[in-house]
């Protein structure tokens, strides 16, 4: 019942600006609800854009995998059914596997795929890198013993699959990231009304500005996220925003107030 109380406040207010002035009185616990509702729809087009990119990752680990050859790690070391002639280099925008063929030194080639993708897998004699653009690390093949090729691609085609183990992280920090960036954009917000309430000579304390932006910026807030998941955005999206966020208070409360 506190849900539909508040999405029939927060359309009211957006179809009548007038009815902004019941939002003074909206209890501490349902603009709590308002604001965690706030930062999903914020945090919304940051978990669509999480999981595009997961499903890069998935298609080029599929490509990666496909390229693996016949192998095991024995005895700490890694063994080839078939003695390369070259190093095999497989690229990805997300990912790069190298498997060093025996005596084969370090190419230019090699060196610039690692520099330019985010991460990559360089399975040597006796150790598997993980490097990234800024760092890396050695991981000894003791601690992969009995590894194959086909349990490897099996990794490759798991690391970059949807599972609540991903999902639920993602999730998470969407929200997070839209709690954070709704509390940015919510604070200066209140701060602008608040200025333009005292030139009108109406004076709200800033926590009853800072709960009246909140409201009175959520549909617009709404619409902005909706464009941007379905791939629109328009220019200057945060100034649409605060204009119309503005524009509903001043007929809310300045109105409201002043003829008082």
């Amino acid at each position: 019942m506190i849900i539909i109380f508040i999405f029939k406040l927060i359309w009211d207010v957006f179809m009548f600006p007038e009815n902004l002035w019941r939002v003074t009185t909206l209890a501490k616990k349902k603009a709590t609800i308002v604001f965690v509702l706030f930062g999903m729809i914020i945090g919304a087009p940051y978990l669509k854009a999480s999981l595009q990119t997961l499903e890069t990752i998935a298609i080029d680990m599929q490509i990666i995998s496909e390229r693996i050859p016949e192998l095991v790690i024995e005895n700490g070391k890694l063994v080839l059914a078939d003695q390369l002639e070259q190093s095999v280099l497989v690229k990805t925008d997300t990912a790069n596997l190298v498997i060093y063929a025996e005596n084969a030194p370090d190419s230019l080639t090699i060196e610039r795929a690692i520099k330019r993708a985010p991460l990559s897998f360089l399975m040597g004699d006796s150790q598997l890198k993980v490097a990234t653009p800024a760092t890396d690390f050695d991981l000894s093949y003791d601690l992969l013993e009995g590894l194959t090729d086909v349990s490897l691609k099996a990794m490759m085609t798991d690391f970059g699959s949807l599972s609540a183990l991903t999902l639920i992280p993602m999730v998470i920090v969407s929200l997070l990231v839209g709690l954070v960036d709704g509390l940015l954009q919510l604070v200066i917000m209140a701060l602008f009304v608040n200025i333009l309430s005292l030139l009108f000579r109406v004076r709200l304390p800033f926590a009853q500005n800072f709960k009246l932006v909140l409201v009175a910026s959520f549909m617009p807030t709404l619409i902005m996220s909706i464009l941007n998941i379905i791939g629109v955005y328009p220019a200057a999206q945060t100034a649409l925003i605060a204009g119309i966020t503005a524009y509903i208070y001043y007929k809310g409360i300045i109105t409201h107030v002043t003829r008082l």
